[in-house]
Formats: structure tokens, C-alpha cells, sequence
């Protein structure tokens, strides 16, 4: 967090690799529903036309099969960019927490409440608008 309490671009920097894995996958996702799309067309062609369709209708499975285990991973790295958003929220948490209250004044109570359920809830918001 900056000073102003607002969040800094480096706070979303573990981030954006998974971030990154999440949009390159559901890119491939579409494209491969794409070539579905058109395999099926090929496949409803071929059918009319009396030709053998075995083929086509393998390459058919492999793409959605595909896109299945792309559309898996998804959530995945959502989970996996989330993770990272959450330890670095509660180290910074705890750090300020730390350094600003002296030693004798600490209440152990209050910076586990922030340290846990606040960040916690840090933790699912970026699970959900992250990627």
C-alpha cells in the first residue's frame, strides 16, 4: 500500500504472471472452440456428402478435450494469483503493524484479526477481479 492507503502497482506484481497464464489460456480456449466450430462444420459437410467422418471427428475430441483443460485452468491461476496477492498483503500488514506500535502498546488480538480475516477478504476479491 502507498502512504495514502491506496494500493501501488506492486501490490498486484506476484500477480501478474498467473494473471498473464489466465488470459493466454482463455485466448487458446476461444481458439480452439473456433477450430471446434469449424471441424464440426467439416464433420456435418462430409456427413451430407456420404464421405468417412472418423477422422474428423477425432480431431473433433482432442480440441474440446482441449478446452476443457484450458477452461480448468483458469480458475487455477485465479486461485494462484490470489495466493500471492494474500501473502503479500498480510506480510505488509504485519509489517506496519510492527513498526508503527511500540512493543508495550501491541495488542497480539488486533493484528491477527487484520492479519487474517481482512486480508482474507483482500484475498477473494483479487481471486475474483484479477483475471
Amino acid at each position: 500500500m502507498t502512504k495514502s492507503g491506496r494500493a501501488g502497482p506492486k501490490l498486484f506484481a506476484q500477480a501478474r504472471g498467473p494473471i498473464r497464464g489466465a488470459v493466454v489460456a482463455s485466448w487458446a480456449r476461444a481458439l480452439l472452440g473456433a477450430g471446434a466450430a469449424l471441424v464440426l462444420g467439416e464433420i456435418v459437410d462430409r456427413t451430407v456428402g456420404g464421405d468417412p467422418v472418423t477422422g474428423q471427428v477425432a480431431v473433433l475430441v482432442g480440441l474440446l478435450a482441449g478446452r476443457g483443460l484450458l477452461g480448468a485452468a483458469g480458475p487455477m491461476l485465479a486461485a494462484t494469483a490470489a495466493n500471492g496477492v494474500v501473502d503479500d498483503v498480510r506480510a505488509r500488514v504485519l509489517d506496519a503493524a510492527l513498526a508503527t506500535v511500540p512493543a508495550a502498546d501491541r495488542r497480539s488480538g488486533d493484528v491477527v484479526t487484520r492479519a487474517t480475516e481482512g486480508v482474507e477478504a483482500v484475498g477473494a476479491l483479487a481471486g475474483t477481479f484479477l483475471p
